[in-house]
């Protein structure tokens, strides 16, 4: 009885989604289309994207004289987890065309821990138009989008 039921059951799942209305018209097709160019040509012109480190990549940005923006993350760590939606935000909402930022492996980055006296991850490094030697330091803790957005400024 049970078995018999289930069947049914599935079957009218399975007609119901047979029957999800499509794009039907032209029309209704090229709005479809139009709203999906729309969307990707947002997502382009958002604000800073935050990519993975590399050596060569931060090698580059710092000879191209940018600014440079290194989140010190660790996936198992609550804080870096909790602040990555306000860090988003905020690159988001950067307006500085000359900002490249990278989310550095907490685990696997000694020397540039060394190198800018990071001492625990949920740290955030501001480097100044590729000069190494001037970087501000937020961190580490928990924080909103207007402290990261302040650090970005």
């Amino acid at each position: 009885m049970k078995t018999k039921f289930l069947s049914m059951l599935l079957l009218s799942v399975m007609a119901l989604t047979a029957c999800t209305p499509a794009a039907s018209t032209e029309a209704e097709m090229e709005e479809s289309e139009t709203m999906e160019v729309a969307e990707d040509e947002e997502m382009e012109s958002a604000g800073v994207v935050l990519a993975e480190y590399s050596d060569a990549a931060y090698d580059a940005a710092i000879a191209d004289g940018k600014d440079v923006f290194l989140e010190f993350y660790a996936s198992w760590c609550p804080t870096c987890v909790a602040n990555t939606p306000e860090l988003e935000a905020a690159l988001d909402a950067s307006m500085n065309e000359n900002l490249v930022a990278f989310k550095v492996d907490y685990d696997n980055s000694a020397d540039l821990q060394e190198q800018f006296e990071v001492l625990s991850q949920s740290t955030y490094i501001l480097i100044s138009g590729g000069d190494e030697a001037d970087f501000d330091v937020l961190g580490p803790g928990l924080f909103r989008e207007d402290d990261f957005s302040g650090l970005l400024q």
